[in-house]
């Protein structure tokens, strides 16, 4: 197997975990300040969506990576 396919898949991967992290913990926060009925929770809530984009980005890089390894035709 290419060890740089591997790569590329297990990074994308490491950073769609990290943004998923990232945004449960901007839904927590945000979850807290619409509860407390705080004037920055639209805020939260946006940069919540924002890396929730994110991770979408790279949840699609993982399973295209992990496809090329998988499948070597389509590479």
């Amino acid at each position: 197997m290419d060890e740089h396919l591997i790569a590329t898949h297990q990074e994308a991967a490491y950073a769609f975990l990290m943004f998923l992290y990232i945004a449960g913990m901007f839904s927590l926060i945000g979850f807290w300040a619409s509860w407390q009925k705080k004037a920055y929770a639209k805020i939260i809530t946006l940069a919540t969506v924002g890396c929730l984009v994110a991770a979408l980005y790279f949840a699609l890089q993982a399973g295209v990576a992990g496809g090329e390894i998988r499948h070597p035709e389509i590479r």
